[in-house]
């Protein structure tokens, strides 16, 4: 896991005990840690910015815990949640799962226990910053790929065409969208207008010599 401080969490109860507990609880564990007594307030907060991890009581005024939730899903997916309550009403626990919450913890709860889901809750976080600087670095890599004036082929083990740059019809005539999906040396395309070089890596595709 990262370093904690690299991490935002917003924590809201409107029991003064409690809020102060836990920031207390994740300050020593390096945590940059927002607190706030009240939905309303709490609201204000993530409009203005988003939070790496939201704890927040089930119920706290007229904007609770499952309204919290609700609104940092749709308007902040990758922001995890956990859901803290006084109660063990079981369809509570359901009514925040099928809500999307990451987390639900019953109070009172083991301190220890506490900070290791909140570390689970940051593993989680971590990985939704993984998948999306993998996802900037696909789509880099894959606009440059599609600028390249080579042809740039990807099939399957059988010779079944998965991916092809725009080069392919600038080359050999035919659109990448013809291409896709179909079996090379089962199609028959006409080679036109190649030069020597790029007409033999044509004539070998096509062959499926390079298959297994």
């Amino acid at each position: 896991m990262g370093n904690p401080g690299d991490f935002s969490l917003l924590i809201v109860d409107d029991d003064v005990l409690t809020l102060t507990s836990i920031q207390k609880d994740l300050e020593e564990e390096g945590y940059c840690v927002t607190i706030c007594r009240s939905g309303v307030e709490t609201m204000e907060l993530l409009k203005e910015q988003p939070y790496d991890l939201v704890i927040t009581d089930l119920l706290i005024d007229e904007i609770g815990g499952l309204d919290i939730l609700k609104w940092v899903k749709r308007e902040n997916p990758e922001t995890v949640v956990m859901i803290l309550s006084g109660h063990e009403d079981p369809t509570l626990v359901i009514d925040a799962l099928r809500l999307e919450a990451d987390e639900f913890v019953t109070k009172p709860y083991d301190p220890g226990e506490f900070i290791f889901r909140v570390r689970n809750c940051i593993i989680k976080v971590e990985t939704f910053r993984a998948i999306r600087k993998a996802e900037q670095e696909y789509r880099r890599l894959a606009s440059a790929v599609e600028q390249l004036a080579e042809i740039i082929i990807i099939t399957s083990c059988d010779g079944t065409v998965i991916y092809a740059n725009d080069a392919i019809f600038t080359v050999t005539g035919h659109s990448k969208e013809l291409i896709i999906g179909k079996n090379l040396k089962e199609a028959g395309f006409r080679i036109s207008g190649m030069n020597s070089s790029t007409e033999d890596l044509w004539r070998t595709v096509e062959s499926g010599k390079v298959w297994k």
